[in-house]
């Protein structure tokens, strides 16, 4: 484990700008880690994909800017999505379809079923990381990069603060309902912090003066325990990179 490395950037464009070309960077020069089923190296990238508008300015820079690496040398996974329907305005597969995931083969894309009961669906999905991912010397499905956002809370994926699938630490895939005031109030399936804390690489993307609080947690290295962003990346076997804006390191102004 190591300290997060934290980069700052002028504005939200920039950080999007810089995240596609670190995401590339690692793809052309490390060896990824993916497995079929049959146990053989397929020569992908495995990523976890984050919900949100970040992500969404980041995805569509990687169809446009380096489509020989987002068609071609990288598998996708959802690390978390809203039990909707696909077309809906509130789905990250919509977001993550319209935005990149269109231009891509669909095996190499693999997500979590919402036509079906949440419990069902992580069940499905936990299933889909074992077959798909190679496991670390904990037996634990491993990501290549995992891509999170962080919400004004500290909860990342669908990990929020005080919920049990916050604090789960055996299983893979669980399902949550979001705290009072997270919109929307639907129920989630989410990746736990097991899955996070195997990859080799953790890529954090986060603007916001509001967030200001969970980046100061990080950094000092004095998270609260609640928060799961904070306990997460500083407890992380793999590389952790942090990406904010300058408003969000520092704070809100008055």
């Amino acid at each position: 484990m190591s300290a997060p490395h934290v980069v700052v950037f002028d504005s939200a464009e920039s950080l999007c700008q810089a995240a596609a070309r670190h995401l590339v960077d690692l793809v052309k020069t490390s060896p990824p880690t993916t497995t079929t089923t049959t146990g053989k190296h397929d020569g992908r990238w495995s990523i976890a994909l984050s919900g949100g508008s970040t992500p969404k300015r980041l995805y569509t820079i990687l169809r446009e800017q380096h489509p020989d690496v987002a068609t071609g040398r990288i598998e996708y996974f959802f690390g978390d999505v809203r039990m909707v329907p696909d077309d809906s305005p509130d789905s990250n597969f919509k977001m993550a379809s319209e935005s990149l995931l269109h231009v891509v083969d669909p095996v190499h894309v693999h997500a979590i079923n919402t036509k079906q009961p949440a419990a069902a669906a992580a069940a499905e999905f936990e299933q889909t990381l074992r077959s798909r991912l190679a496991a670390d010397a904990e037996g634990t499905p491993q990501f290549d990069l995992v891509l999170l956002g962080v919400g004004p809370d500290g909860h990342t994926a669908s990990l929020f603060p005080g919920t049990p699938a916050s604090q789960e630490r055996e299983r893979l895939v669980v399902t949550c309902m979001p705290n009072p005031g997270i919109t929307p109030m639907v129920e989630r399936v989410t990746i736990t912090s097991r899955v996070i804390q195997a990859a080799r690489h953790v890529l954090v993307l986060a603007t916001g003066a509001d967030k200001h609080w969970v980046l100061r947690g990080i950094v000092d290295d004095t998270p609260p325990a609640k928060v799961p962003v904070s306990r997460l990346v500083r407890d992380c076997a793999g590389a952790v990179t942090l990406m904010v804006d300058k408003a969000m390191t520092e704070g809100p102004k008055g």
